[in-house]
């Protein structure tokens, strides 16, 4: 429909642009004719054909229920003949267009009512999801967590190991859940940030904590390198939802190093931006998934074994949370198996 639609009105606005022109033409033939005949001719003349291109003026600026009548067989009469029959035609064009567009708004505002409805019934099931599935899950974790710890006696080698696979299963699918949430708060626009002064490098720092365990197990080694004019720099910011930002983004990292490897976080200012980075020595990225990454639900082709995989929601989520407060995101790599850098940017 959109295509005739457009059709229509190209050709009631082509319609119109020729009838200011035929106005124009008009008042031309009645000033020549006015200035080259005698009284009595001219007022014959002039009379009909400034009638004429008032008409034609009129239909020009849109006034499609406008009349004339000029009676005669002259030429002027032909004329008008053919002008108010034109302007017949554009009037039926007219009203053929306002009928498609008004059966255009009508499918446009059931859409939306339909697309709301939707969006309501995804609300209330990742609510109810939200609540059923993490109560159960954090039981799970809770009890897998005990038995790791062996508080009630000795496991065996197997039943350690099927432990641990319960533990990391429920955390990989708890993580699934929290990201699904997050991501349809921010797509609903129900995600509001909390602002508060952050200290940027106490946030950096205390991020570095929350995988350093994992980073000891995998002997990976942890680096931070702020300049020094971010000693005390304190920005309007979520704090909570940037240590997300930076969790998700050092996990990833931790995910892609191999054991012995080393990932580095880096911050400076330049301008009124600061500059935050998380690189890794990991296996890198493939040029033509680099743009992809930050899709929901994707996947990196080449990953390593024995270590979890991810949610495929942690970088989509990342993403909009910088957006949120006014930054961007992007990713470099030299591609596979020359680690990567993630970066993103906060106003200051």
């Amino acid at each position: 429909m959109l295509p005739d639609l457009l059709k229509a009105q190209a050709e009631v606005t082509e319609a119109q642009r020729l009838a200011s022109n035929l106005a124009l033409a008009l008042m031309i033939i009645l000033a020549i004719t006015v200035g080259g005949s005698s009284l009595l001719v001219a007022r014959s003349i002039s009379k009909p054909l400034t009638r004429l291109a008032d008409y034609s003026r009129r239909v020009g600026e849109g006034e499609y229920t406008a009349d004339i009548e000029i009676k005669g067989r002259d030429e002027v009469a032909s004329v008008a003949s053919d002008v108010k029959s034109m302007v017949g035609q554009l009037r039926k064009h007219r009203e053929h267009l306002e009928e498609m567009v008004k059966e255009r708004t009508s499918e446009l505002e059931e859409a939306v009512q339909a697309t709301e409805v939707a969006s309501r019934a995804k609300s209330d099931f990742l609510a109810s999801m939200s609540h059923e599935l993490r109560t159960p899950l954090n039981a799970v974790i809770g009890f897998s967590q005990v038995l790791q710890e062996q508080y009630f006696g000795k496991l065996n080698e197997k039943q350690a190991e099927y432990v641990t696979d319960v533990l990391e299963s429920g955390q990989h699918l708890l993580s699934l859940i929290n990201d699904i949430l997050d991501l349809s708060k921010i797509e609903a626009g129900k995600m509001e940030l909390e602002l508060s002064k952050v200290i940027i490098k106490d946030l950096l720092e205390s991020s570095l904590v929350m995988i350093k365990e994992k980073a000891l197990v995998h002997r990976i080694d942890l680096d931070i390198d702020t300049t020094g004019d971010l000693e005390y720099l304190k920005i309007a910011a979520d704090e909570r939802r940037l240590k997300q930002v930076m969790f998700n983004l050092l996990s990833n990292a931790a995910k892609f190093t191999p054991d012995g490897g080393a990932i580095r976080v880096e911050s400076r200012k330049e301008g009124k931006e600061l500059i935050i980075s998380v690189s890794d020595t990991g296996i890198g990225i493939a040029p033509e998934e680099q743009e992809r990454i930050f899709e929901e639900f994707y996947q990196a082709s080449n990953t390593i074994k024995d270590k979890p995989p991810g949610t495929g929601l942690g970088l989509p989520v990342t993403k909009s949370i910088v957006e949120m407060h006014g930054g961007r995101i992007w990713v470099e790599s030299e591609g596979p198996g020359k680690g990567s850098r993630l970066t993103f940017t906060l106003p200051i």
